[in-house]
């Protein structure tokens, strides 16, 4: 009876200790949610434009997340074609989010522009305003739908 009780309390100090261990060691995931949005349908031979919207709402940890490139690849007839976008766009700011620029200070009214990087706080986001990557030709038509624009993703790092 006594090996009984030794051994169902060890069992339960394992269960007790053991579970609160693996607890403490869970996976924090990290992440930033991105979207983007281009006029559709586009007329063969105009420009089109995209926005996109960024937002520091997903990551676990409540991390501040700092985007210092924003990459646009347009899938273009004669082939793609891929820049660093994040510096020839406009930009606006809530939820704290802040953005290094040579002008602008972030509002609808007065937009940061020539944007090196930006900074988004837990909850924070960042608008990049309508722009026009391009137009739109029949060439490249035939291989897409409607959009010649597609997968941008921000570049981020940490900061804790």
């Amino acid at each position: 009876m006594r090996l009984l009780v030794a051994l169902t309390a060890a069992l339960a100090c394992f269960l007790v200790l053991g579970a609160g261990g693996a607890l403490a060691q869970t996976e924090v995931l990290h992440s930033i949610g991105f979207t983007k949005a281009c006029t559709s349908p586009t007329t063969i031979g105009d420009p089109y434009s995209c926005s996109y919207i960024i937002r520091n709402v997903l990551d676990e940890a409540g991390d501040t997340l700092t985007i210092s490139g924003l990459s646009d690849t347009v899938h273009a007839s004669s082939g793609d074609v891929t820049a660093n976008i994040l510096g020839s766009v406009q930009i606006t700011t809530t939820s704290g989010a802040t953005c290094i620029a040579s002008s602008g200070a972030g509002t609808a009214a007065n937009p940061y522009v020539g944007v090196t990087s930006c900074t988004l706080p837990f909850g924070s986001r960042v608008d990049v305003l309508s722009f026009s990557p391009g137009t739109t030709c029949a060439a490249t038509r035939q291989g897409r739908a409607t959009r010649t624009a597609t997968q941008t993703h921000p570049t981020s790092s940490r900061r804790p």
